[in-house]
Parts: structure tokens; C-alpha cells; sequence
């Protein structure tokens, strides 16, 4: 018994002991909108994503003219050293007053990681083929009100980026070490063609003015 009571108190005394997670909140420093038909993909106040056929992305990446994908750069500067990472979330803003849809959780916002670099001053759509989404999704999210908030029209989009089966982690390590941004994609399996327009993710770019609306990227270390 004495023995376990020393355990207990030594578990106590090592949790008292854990160094505080630190939080940085990184904000885009680069966002293009990837539609064939926008006039001015990188300099548009918003973003938007939506898909074809009940698919978030094309097939072929050549066959990508009825999607919509929106593209994020985040630089890793800010970053502290030597630390351990525990977490990572992103968060966007829906332009407007959007209404909750409890049945977006069947077309949510998809962050994935991207195929290829993009700089969004010589962004034109011929490159679109050769920078495109991958397959895989490290989150998703769908609208939901702030928490502690009680303005109902006070809405965010909160990706959690570490799930289970994300490799978010690996990819952030990666890019921490050899000091390079981290680039994303935004998409949805949401189809206008099928659903009308109104449910389709139309978000704050970091261009807007008002800076707490722009694309965040928090991360917590340890």
C-alpha cells in the first residue's frame, strides 16, 4: 500500500512538473482560388470549394474545370525549437451569415495536403494540372458556431489536422526541417450542379482587410 501511495504521489508530483504547451497561431500568407473561371484567382476576397459527382476532386487532374478547389500557404517561421507537436487545428471563416446545415456532415470541408508549390503572384490556371490536391485528407470540418460565442451569426469552419488517421505530423515535420512553408488544399464533395449554390463553402482569403477572419493554422507544443 505504502508503495502505490509513493507512485501516486510521484505521478502527481512529475504532472505538476510537465513543461506548458505553447501555442502559435500561424495566418496565411498565401491563398489562391482555383477555378477555371475565376477573373482574378489570387487577388479574390474569398475562397470556395465544391465537387462534381459526388467526388471532392477530379479523377484527372486535367478534367478539374467543374471543381473548385482553394489553395493555402502558411510559412513556418514562428515556429519554436526543439519542441514536440501536439496539436493542430485550422480555422476559417464562412463569408456572410451561412445557416448550419446538420447534413453537411456528408459533404464537410476537406484539408488536404498538395501536390506541387504555387506563389500566388504568378498564379494562372495553366498550372492547375501540375498543382492539384492528394488523395489524402488530413481533416474536416463543417460550419459550427464559436465557442463561447452566442451570436448565432458568429460562425467558424475548426479542422482538427491530428486525427487518427492523419499524417499531418509526418508532413509538418518534414517541412519543419528542411524550413519550407506547409501548402493545403481546400475541397468539398458538395455539387452545385445537384444542391444549388447556397450550401456551397465560400470563405474569408487573407486578403481581406479585417485580419481575424483570414485562414489560421494553430499548433500546440510541448
Amino acid at each position: 500500500m505504502i508503495e502505490i501511495m509513493i507512485s501516486v504521489a510521484a505521478a502527481l508530483v512529475l504532472s505538476n512538473l510537465r513543461v506548458p504547451a505553447d501555442t502559435v497561431s500561424l495566418t496565411a500568407d498565401q491563398d489562391v482560388w482555383v477555378y477555371a473561371h475565376s477573373s482574378d484567382a489570387a487577388g479574390e476576397p474569398y475562397l470556395m470549394a465544391w465537387g462534381v459527382g459526388g467526388k471532392a476532386i477530379a479523377d484527372n487532374p486535367d478534367d478539374a474545370e467543374s471543381c473548385s478547389y482553394s489553395y493555402l500557404r502558411f510559412s513556418l517561421d514562428q515556429i519554436p525549437a526543439g519542441k514536440k507537436l501536439v496539436g493542430a487545428t485550422m480555422i476559417l471563416k464562412p463569408m456572410g451569415s451561412p445557416e448550419i446545415n446538420p447534413a453537411a456532415k456528408d459533404w464537410p470541408l476537406e484539408v488536404r495536403p498538395l501536390k506541387g508549390t504555387f506563389t500566388e503572384r504568378e498564379w494562372s490556371y495553366d498550372v492547375a494540372s501540375t498543382v492539384v490536391p492528394m488523395p489524402e485528407i488530413f481533416g474536416t470540418g463543417i460550419i459550427g458556431a464559436v465557442s463561447g460565442s452566442a451570436d448565432a451569426k458568429d460562425l467558424e469552419i475548426r479542422v482538427d489536422l491530428m486525427g487518427k488517421t492523419s499524417k499531418f505530423s509526418d508532413a509538418f515535420a518534414a517541412a519543419a526541417k528542411d524550413k519550407k512553408p506547409m501548402y493545403f488544399a481546400l475541397t468539398s464533395k458538395y455539387d452545385p450542379s445537384n444542391q444549388g449554390r447556397s450550401g456551397v463553402y465560400r470563405l474569408y482569403s487573407r486578403d481581406n482587410k479585417d485580419e481575424s477572419v483570414r485562414p489560421k493554422l494553430v499548433l500546440t507544443f510541448e
